[in-house]
């Protein structure tokens, strides 16, 4: 009788994609420097979180950097109350980004989040180094909220 691998509960691989979502808004937000992408707002992590482009139920783009823009709670709102107005700022700012991003969303994609949440943690371990390089009084310990 042949011995068949058990999948991963899927509770488990939810857990690991909204890690990867959280690690990669937080890059995407230090990267910006906590600066909203359209109107150019300086925040901090309560006032600065990020948009989607393509839409979070499309799983394989979820917690790409790409589709992570930084936007400010009154940006945010207009985007979702505007998003013809939104698409046009994107096609103007960043040339491509929104026809790309759903051809990635439109393919099939199997994604092992652990591996994903491994890179992107990694990735923001080394922005974190980065900073406190040219900081040297900016603390590291944020990262051990995400660990």
């Amino acid at each position: 009788m042949p011995i068949y691998s058990v999948p991963k509960p899927i509770r488990e691989e939810e857990d690991y994609r909204a890690k990867c979502v959280e690690i990669a808004s937080k890059i995407v937000c230090w990267q910006s420097r906590y600066r909203c992408a359209m109107c150019g707002r300086l925040g901090n992590e309560e006032e600065i979180c990020c948009h989607h482009i393509v839409y979070r139920s499309f799983g394989n783009t979820t917690a790409l950097l790409e589709n992570l823009l930084p936007v400010c709670a009154i940006c945010h709102s207009d985007i979702h109350h505007d998003e013809k107005r939104f698409k046009a700022w994107l096609e103007m700012s960043r040339p491509g980004l929104y026809e790309k991003l759903w051809a990635i969303a439109r393919e099939f994609c199997n994604i092992v989040w652990e591996d994903l949440y491994c890179s992107l943690l990694e990735q923001y371990k080394q922005l974190l180094q980065a900073m406190a390089q040219k900081a040297p009084y900016f603390s590291t310990g944020m990262n051990a909220s995400i660990c």
